[in-house]
């Protein structure tokens, strides 16, 4: 008689896809990347093996050793050739498991997009699978922004709104964030610059409504007569 194999934490893009086949019979690899990216209702993370990248605020080497989430995962999904993916997780300042420790750290790692092992956890998927069975996602709710995208906009709003509101450009914005939130994922300084900077590249591509001028009435020295 065999015996079921143990439930693994850490899942494949193709094994996360079967899990949510159970309960999302039509779900395609496509779909499943757009849940991650779009909807952020889970997040992709890539295993690394004493990877060196660098600490995006002062340029500090450090080194990736295990399971890091991915703060930008539609560079991961969808970039070509070498891909810059920006991660958060526990680092070290040299390349040996010895080495000392930096905690919760966001830091960013460049290599070809082939060499990134992307993995899924078990447990955040099946937390979307059991929240859309009980009917805890309603269609306001999955319609809704990223938290993150929220928080971000509460707060900027929160600044304009300030009578004594210094002067901010884009990097006092980010910096005034993380300061209260980076202790959520993403919403550290180098997530909301890349934020930031996709947001300018999706205003700059889409056009603005054009002036609608008021028609201009032409009169006819002929026409007018004076009493």
């Amino acid at each position: 008689m065999t015996r079921d194999l143990p439930k693994t934490e850490w899942l494949t893009p193709k094994q996360a896809l079967g899990l949510l086949r159970e309960q999302y019979k039509d779900l395609t690899m496509a779909d499943l990347a757009s849940y991650c990216v779009e909807l952020r209702s889970f997040s992709a993370y890539v295993r690394l093996k004493m990877a060196r990248g660098e600490i995006t605020d002062d340029q500090t080497n450090v080194y990736g050793h295990g399971d890091y989430a991915v703060l930008n995962p539609d560079d991961l999904f969808h970039g070509v050739g070498r891909v810059t993916v920006y991660l958060q997780g526990d680092v070290f300042d040299a390349p040996d498991p010895q080495a000392s420790k930096l905690q919760n750290v966001e830091w960013e790692y460049t290599t070809e997009k082939n060499n990134f092992r992307i993995l899924f956890k078990r447990s955040e998927l099946e937390q979307l699978m059991g929240s859309s069975s009980r009917g805890e996602m309603t269609k306001n709710e999955e319609s809704q922004p990223p938290l993150n995208h929220l928080l971000i906009i509460a707060k900027m709003l929160e600044m304009l709104k300030d009578p004594s509101r210094p002067s901010h450009n884009q990097e006092s914005i980010a910096a005034a964030i993380a300061k209260e939130y980076d202790h959520l994922l993403g919403l550290g300084e180098t997530s909301l610059r890349t934020l930031f900077s996709t947001a300018n590249k999706v205003k700059d591509s889409v056009p603005p409504k054009p002036i609608e001028r008021e028609p201009k009435i032409r009169l006819d020295k002929l026409e007018i007569q004076l009493d």
